[in-house]
């Protein structure tokens, strides 16, 4: 039975529909109701693809991660045909435990077109939306050596985050052998690195960024107690501290730097894989920006 989910109308009518709405929508029209074990969230984080899919080992729990920052300046249509390409890899997964190591093999194509001939879609291999991933490519270095003058680069290095080219990347060794030379910021986002302190406003008051006493108690011998889970606020209600989402699969390993704008990942944030959309590869989610990034380099 045909079923148009990508109607033009609904651009207009229902141009930000609830994520978890449509999954559990397609999850019984087009998966039989089998991901019942998966969920479904926006990542403000990933700026290199528009969706993963992650395996959490022997609970044969998923997690499809979205990107915000890509997606949300995407029409409706790129919303629901990333959706729907992410719950074909978390279904093999469920159903067989395949994790479609050759990036998008003959199971993952059944689907494909199977749910494109149902829903009126066109979900592809492949959705990778260059001109947004650029956008937020605002730090960038350039080579000084002989490779600034060939294509397709012609030395430049373009990332979401401050990570300047370096060992870890996959293509190092390579450009250390026909280029060797060495590679230097040219440009990053306006303003940043510059530390901004809040001052005290006209009645005195202090930012609440800063522990104050409100966030104490008085105990019966007089002396100041910390209430129970108190934490300086943001100003938004909350801690400034990434979400972590607990894994009973063993903690994996990388050579791969962090991100310094992140921090260090800890033991959790280090036990979620993704198979990575462009090469394929096992790939730590933390790491997966980097990781797009250097399999665009190569490509």
């Amino acid at each position: 039975m045909s079923y148009n989910v990508v109607d033009p109308a609904l651009e207009l009518s229902d141009p930000c529909p609830d994520i978890h709405v449509l999954f559990v929508d397609f999850n019984d029209r087009f998966f039989e109701g089998t991901l019942a074990q998966c969920e479904v969230k926006w990542s403000p984080r990933m700026f290199s693809c528009a969706g993963v899919c992650s395996y959490e080992g022997r609970s044969g729990m998923c997690s499809i991660r979205l990107s915000l920052p890509l997606l949300k300046l995407r029409p409706r249509k790129d919303l629901i045909e990333t959706l729907l390409h992410e719950m074909i890899h978390a279904f093999l997964f469920v159903t067989q435990r395949n994790r479609d190591r050759d990036g998008h093999g003959p199971e993952f194509q059944y689907h494909m077109y199977r749910i494109n001939q149902m829903a009126n879609t066109n979900i592809t291999i492949y959705h990778s939306f260059h001109d947004e991933v650029n956008v937020y490519k605002q730090h960038i270095w350039r080579c000084d050596g002989p490779c600034r003058e060939r294509r397709p680069f012609f030395g430049y290095v373009k990332r979401s985050s401050n990570r300047a080219p370096g060992p870890n990347d996959l293509w190092w060794n390579s450009h250390k052998a026909s280029c060797n030379g060495t590679f230097q910021k040219i440009k990053e986002p306006e303003g940043y690195g510059q530390r901004k302190r809040k001052k005290p406003d006209e009645s005195g008051v202090l930012s609440q960024t800063s522990p104050t006493l409100d966030i104490y108690i008085t105990v019966g011998n007089g002396n100041l107690k910390k209430k129970p889970g108190a934490l300086p606020s943001s100003g938004i209600g909350s801690a400034d501290c990434p979400i972590i989402i607990e894994s009973d699969s063993p903690p994996s390993t990388s050579s791969t730097s962090f991100s310094s704008s992140e921090g260090p990942p800890n033991e959790i944030a280090l036990s979620r894989n993704v198979i990575c959309p462009s090469c394929g590869e096992d790939v730590i989610e933390y790491f997966i920006n980097d990781h797009l990034d250097s399999c665009v380099y190569l490509q």
